[in-house]
């Protein structure tokens, strides 16, 4: 899966909303995991670093737009940060998505109501 990702992510031009797909890699590890294993796995440096790679490539790039796809990446890295602890990143995707939600990724923390999980992590992040 990971390695799907950052083939895909990093076979594509800089600023492509693909990037996604490394941090939807790490989400799925992590929701794999048991709760503590979880939280261990995806604060790691080496993930947080992996993180940051793929938003540079992606989210960050010159050429990155919120056009197609580009909402859902920017939500998809706001909620990977946020799992991770990196709050001045989550912050900074939070940001860009100027208020709007996606119901992906955030289903996964409360299948009921996105929304609600995204402003949750939002205000965590000190957003």
């Amino acid at each position: 899966m990971h390695a799907f990702a950052r083939t895909a992510a990093f076979g594509a031009p800089g600023g492509t909303p693909l990037g996604q797909l490394v941090a939807h890699a790490h989400v799925e590890h992590w929701l794999a995991l048991d709760s503590g294993a979880d939280a261990r796995y995806i604060g790691q440096p080496q993930v947080i670093a992996s993180l940051h790679e793929a938003a540079d490539h992606s989210i960050r790039h010159r050429d990155f737009t919120v056009g197609r796809g580009g909402l859902q990446a920017l939500n998809a890295f706001a909620m990977a940060f946020s799992l991770a602890g990196d709050h001045r990143a989550a912050r900074e995707c939070f940001q860009a998505t100027q208020g709007r939600v996606t119901e992906s990724p955030w289903y996964y923390l409360d299948g009921d109501d996105p929304a609600k999980a995204f402003s949750k992590r939002r205000s965590a992040a000190g957003r």
